[in-house]
Parts: structure tokens; sequence; C-alpha cells
């Protein structure tokens, strides 16, 4: 444990070695090897090999529909997008990784930016419903910290207008709402099995169906090659998932529950250490909302707690702390958007606010809950010497 003053003012850093944001979750070196000298022993190393067929099996089973894996949650995006045969323009939020958009701007649609609620983080059909015109073909829905929202109304709005409705799940495996699986919101939905993720297959992406036509256009549209199915198609692409991926993957499927359950462990004692603070607002799941806890996430309010978001976010790092601002700037805030829809300036109020506002802390596999505790410590010292940490933060270069 560190001295009793922060290292913004001349302390001792918390962490000698930087503590950054991702699960990192992997398995025992020894089951990692056994794993991989299979691969090699194959030598069977791409092209829908034994464990791509096993994980894709199981993955069926745990997400109760098809699920087809791809290299990673982008090219999954770009694949379902022409899967779905969207054109013309998609609603999609702002307040996401960049990919989410660049993924349709690579699909050769235009973005719709959508503002989304304040709550939730999300979009909802009180703001899609004014941007719907006879251009949009559909809905780019995202969910975002591990859990999920109600979509009952974006569902009905979507059927109603004839759009389509593709879902970036990239945060939430494992999540459901109302017992009814991420997997299973809107036409279809994509998962990111990156090394940040609660499934980690080192890299990695889930594309996830219920209509069989739709997973026999994505299985041809992923592979140049041979594929299982035989799809009419615009276009193929390389999107294979290695056996490496699929290796790893299969080691992570077997642990994602426990890993759940470690979780939301850290995640209860930074709620406890943290709520009673003035200023921080803490994304809380809404209560019928079974999520991973892969991300705590909260915001900053610099009038009551003292700091702003990125005041607290150099507290943070000079205690070698890689807590990470997300998402800041909005995408529509971001080159090449900014220049190519300036309409969109200013006329995303909660995105923007939230973009200032928000704030991730390192949790998963690198933590525990003393690591929790730590963290949550150093935030209410930062909270109580404001006054202090605001001058010698003037006085830095």
């Amino acid at each position: 444990m560190s001295t009793d003053r922060l290292a913004i003012l001349g302390g001792r850093p918390e962490y000698s070695e930087p503590l950054h944001v991702g699960q990192l979750y992997a398995p025992p070196w020894d089951e990692f090897k056994d794993q991989f000298d299979g691969i090699f022993r194959r030598r069977y190393f791409t092209n829908h090999g034994p464990l791509v067929s096993q994980l894709e099996k199981d993955l069926s089973e745990f997400l109760n529909c098809q699920a087809i894996c791809v290299t990673n949650g982008t090219l999954g995006l770009m694949v379902a997008l022409k899967s779905l045969g969207l054109s013309g323009k998609v609603i999609v939020p702002s307040f996401t990784f960049p990919a989410t958009v660049q993924a349709l701007y690579w699909a050769g649609i235009e973005p719709v930016f959508c503002d989304v609620d304040y709550d939730t983080h999300a979009i909802s059909a009180e703001h899609i419903s004014p941007l719907i015109t006879e251009e949009v073909t559909g809905i780019l829905y995202v969910s975002l910290w591990g859990g999920l929202a109600d979509t009952t109304d974006i569902e009905r709005l979507a059927e109603n207008h004839s759009l389509k409705l593709l879902h970036d799940a990239c945060h939430a495996f494992a999540a459901s709402y109302a017992k009814r699986s991420s997997a299973q919101i809107g036409d279809v939905s994509v998962f990111s099995l990156h090394a940040t993720k609660i499934l980690n297959g080192l890299e990695g992406g889930i594309i996830a169906t219920s209509n069989h036509e739709v997973a026999d256009q994505v299985r041809t549209i992923r592979n140049f090659h041979s594929s299982h199915t035989h799809a009419a198609v615009p276009l193929r692409i390389n999107a294979k998932m290695s056996e490496a991926q699929a290796g790893m993957a299969l080691l992570s499927l077997t642990r994602v529950r426990k890993n759940v359950e470690n979780n939301l462990l850290q995640w209860q004692t930074f709620y406890r250490n943290l709520n009673d603070i003035p200023g921080i607002k803490i994304y809380r799941y809404d209560e019928q909302c079974s999520g991973n806890y892969q991300y705590f996430n909260f915001e900053i309010d610099d009038v009551r707690f003292g700091l702003t978001r990125d005041m607290l976010l150099q507290c943070l790092q000079s205690e070698g702390i890689a807590a990470r601002r997300y998402f800041s700037p909005g995408v529509h805030n971001l080159s090449p958007y900014d220049v190519l829809f300036p309409q969109y300036a200013n006329t995303l109020p909660n995105t923007d606010k939230l973009c200032l506002r928000t704030l991730q802390l390192p949790i998963g596999a690198m933590c525990t809950i003393d690591t929790a505790d730590r963290i949550s410590r150093l935030i209410r010292m930062a909270h109580d010497d404001a006054h202090l940490v605001k001058n010698q933060l003037a006085e830095m270069p």
C-alpha cells in the first residue's frame, strides 16, 4: 500500500507497473499447451478445422441459435451487414467504439447518427423514430458495458417499418434481459472474442442468428474458398477463424460463468466503495438484466466531485492505473465523420455529455477485490483533496 498522499501530489504510485483495463482471462498453461500441441500434431491450422467446428457447436448450444465464428468482431459486423442486404443509410449510435460505424462505412452504408438515452447509454425507439426515412434500411443497435437494456420497442419499431435490426453485442456475451439471450435480439447479433472480452479467443468474433437463410449467407460470405454453404451473395471476404483462436475460445468458454462471478465480486466492491461519493454516478444494469460485469463504468459530475473526469483520469494514471475514457469523443466528432457529416455537430446532447463524463476502471483477471478497494480509496482521496489536485494540475505543463 502506498502512502496516504496521491502520487500526483508527491506520494508514491500505488502500482509500479500499469494496471490495464481489459478482462485478459487465460486458462492454465498446461491446458493451453495441450490444446496447441493438438493443433500442431494435426497440422490443421485454418479453413474450418475441428476446433472451429466444435466451438461453433458449443456456442450454438450456449446461445440457443446458430453461431458462426469469424476473425474478429469488426469483420463480423461487416459480414453481417452484407448478409442482411443492408444499403443506403443505417441508424447507429455515436456513443460506441469506432469500429461499429467503420463497419457500416466499409459496407458502403451511410451512418445516421442517433443520440442515446442518458440512463441506458443505448439508442431508444424515442430517439430512433424521427430519423427513419425512405433511405434508411436498418438499425444498428449497440449494447454496452456487458449488459442489455429493454429492446422491445426498438424491435417493434423495426418490424413496423420493415427495417433490419443488427445487434452489436461485442460487450454482451453471456448477458441476458428478462432471461432472453443477447444473441436473440434483432436479426443478427455480433460478439467479440478479443482478449479484453469475457469470452477470450485472443482475437475473434461470433455472428449469431436464428435465421437459417441469413446463416447460410454468413457462412458463404466469410470465406473465399469452399464453404459449407453456397448461398448467392454479393461478395465474399476472408473472415475465417483460425484453429488457434478456436482453441483458446474453447478453453475460455468452459470458464465464462466462473469469470462472470469473479467480475461481479469486483463490481460489487467498487459499487459499495464509490456509490456514496458526491458527483459519482455508477452505470447500473436494469433489474431484469443479467450482465457479465466486464466493465465498471461511471460518470463524474465535476461540480459535485470537485474534479473533471479528465482530471481524475490524470490522478489515476499517475498511480499506475490505466483507466480509460469510454467513449471520447463520440464517433460523429471523429475523423472523417466530423467532416463528412457536419450536420450532427451539437445535435446529440446526451452523447456529448456522456463522452465528457464517463470513465472505465480496470476489472477482470488482472484485478482482485483488493484491487477494487485500493482504486476506490484513491478515487475517494482525489475527491477529498480535489482543490490540491486542481492546483497541482494547473501548475503542470
